[in-house]
């Protein structure tokens, strides 16, 4: 028996990078996982096979992050992971030349889109009696140093009473994806 049979896991940012990375692994390991982007889940999805999942999906944007999170409470009744990958780097740029859009984006991918998943995510984690959460914030530019970041954080206020859903964050070294090469 794999460590996530039968688990329902939804990855954002799954077209690419870490988050295919992670879609793969945890379909070895025998999950329904549901991959999620903007473009290019369907590809990860149909690499993997059934049971695997694309939906199309905007982590900024709050209608379609509730209406992916109804579609799963819908068909499959609940979600047990949640692993948050979506993230860009916005343009390299020196701060008086940087568009005030691109500033935007980034925020509203980086930081607001891992809160509008968890939320939405936290009542079906609960209503399934339990689950986890996995934010990967955008990799370092440098390489980690030993004992730095890339150890996962239990975040603080998140009991770990059964049916509680449990969170971590981890951050990653530098790695090849489509926004880092921009």
């Amino acid at each position: 028996m794999a460590r996530f049979d039968g688990r329902i896991a939804l990855v954002t940012g799954a077209s690419s990078g870490t988050g295919s990375a992670i879609c793969a692994r945890l379909a070895e390991e025998g999950a329904h996982v549901i991959c999620a982007d903007v473009g290019g889940a369907a590809e990860v999805a149909g690499r993997l096979g059934p049971p695997a999942r694309a939906v199309a999906m905007d982590v900024a944007d709050a209608a379609a992050v509730r209406a992916v999170l109804d579609g799963v409470a819908a068909g499959e009744g609940r979600l047990d992971v949640l692993v948050n990958c979506a993230g860009v780097d916005g343009a390299i740029l020196p701060t008086a030349e940087l568009p005030e859009e691109n500033f935007d984006r980034v925020l509203a991918v980086n930081l607001k889109g891992p809160f509008l998943t968890m939320k939405g995510a936290i009542p079906l984690m609960v209503a399934g009696g339990g689950g986890r959460s996995s934010t990967s914030p955008r990799p370092s530019p440098r390489p980690p140093r030993p004992g730095s970041g890339t150890t996962p954080r239990r975040r603080p206020g998140w009991p770990s009473s059964p049916g509680r859903p449990r969170s971590s964050t981890a951050r990653p070294a530098s790695g090849s994806t489509p926004s880092r090469q921009a």
